[in-house]
């Protein structure tokens, strides 16, 4: 399976925040498809969505989201995973929108949230006259995955942008920039206005007075509140969530890496060791890696710049057997050996 990355420090060019996608994992349910199901038929390593950080390339979500359509031979699964998503959901976002005092408050929160969202897509408020289009920028990607996705997106758009609407004919319309599904009705019931297809852009229709119509009954004071609890969120110094780093520093003060016992570790970084494997797990890496890391570059040191014997090393590090160690070094270095080491640095000494 594809390695994912973590956000920060680096992030794919366009992907998406895996806990965006909770409600339809959420609705896979009912189908009794599982997160493992869907990654065993896409090949695609799915993050957990309780981690406000993990991230996915968007062209493997869509390959995932097209797996999940066939799978669930569900034809607007974009919306139906919609329904599943609730505020808590979507952490404290949700709450921060409904805290909003206008629609183009909301709007302009989205916007300014995005780039840790969905990467490389952009949002927009566009006024033309009267009316006012809330969406998405066009895609030339028009796959199963990708109306997906777009579906699941003005889905959500529209659940947040409704506590705004005074009656239901203030959405006017919605328009996906795809092609029409065999059977349009879906779409039509979830919006409850008309549906177009074919569009120039994905989007929402609405009143443009509707954008600087005042909620009653936001707090202003839980709004800045929510505000900075979701940039320690979301916006963490990156050491406070590198776990690679953290297991290197503990595993430097072992006298013998090789015989560690994972679960003093694990206590050592107040973290159970499931968890620990999913957060190396979504840095790419894994705890036997870090320990053959840290065996190897203390046997380059001990090799190039000590007389310590083979033997007196492989017992320092924690093997048992000479043998196994000899074993390990040809695994670390590609198949080289540890007196070939020595022996080329000193002959280049």
């Amino acid at each position: 399976m594809r390695a994912l990355r973590l956000m920060p420090p680096t992030r794919p060019e366009r992907f998406v925040a895996a806990f965006a996608a909770r409600g339809l994992w959420e609705h896979l349910e009912r189908y009794q498809i599982t997160l493992r199901d869907l990654e065993r038929e896409s090949g695609v390593r799915i993050p957990p969505p309780e981690n406000p950080l993990a991230v996915i390339p968007e062209a493997e979500l869509r390959h995932v989201f097209a797996t999940a359509a066939r799978l669930s031979d569900d034809s607007a699964l974009g919306l139906s995973a919609a329904s599943a998503i609730s505020e808590s959901s979507l952490h404290m976002i949700g709450h921060l929108i409904m805290e909003t005092a206008t629609l183009r408050e909301a709007s302009q929160f989205v916007i300014s949230i995005q780039p840790r969202l969905l990467g490389g897509a952009s949002y927009f408020v566009r006024e033309e006259g009267e009316v006012a289009l809330l969406g998405l920028e066009p895609d030339a990607d028009i796959g199963t995955g990708a109306r997906v996705q777009t579906e699941l997106t003005l889905a959500m758009m529209y659940k947040f942008a409704r506590p705004f609407f005074a009656t239901a004919n203030d959405l006017l319309q919605v328009q996906f920039a795809f092609p029409s599904p065999n059977d349009p009705r879906k779409h039509s019931s979830f919006f409850g206005t008309r549906v177009t297809f074919d569009a120039p852009c994905s989007a929402l229709k609405v009143p443009r007075s509707l954008l600087d119509r005042r909620r009653l009954g936001r707090d202003p004071t839980l709004f800045q509140s929510l505000l900075k609890l979701f940039a320690a969120q979301f916006d963490p110094p990156e050491q406070a969530f590198n776990w690679n780093q953290r297991v290197r520093r503990v595993l430097r003060g072992y006298d013998s890496p090789a015989r560690v016992d994972g679960a003093a570790l694990c206590r050592t970084l107040s973290i159970s060791p499931r968890a620990l494997r999913r957060q190396l797990g979504l840095e790419g890496t894994s705890l036997s890696a870090l320990v053959d890391d840290e065996c190897f570059e203390r046997a380059q040191h001990a090799l190039t710049q000590t007389d310590q014997t083979i033997a007196e090393l492989a017992a320092a590090l924690g093997y048992a057997e000479v043998g196994s160690f000899y074993r390990a070094f040809r695994r670390w270095s590609g198949g080289g050996t540890p007196g070939a080491l020595r022996a080329s640095a000193r002959g280049s000494a």
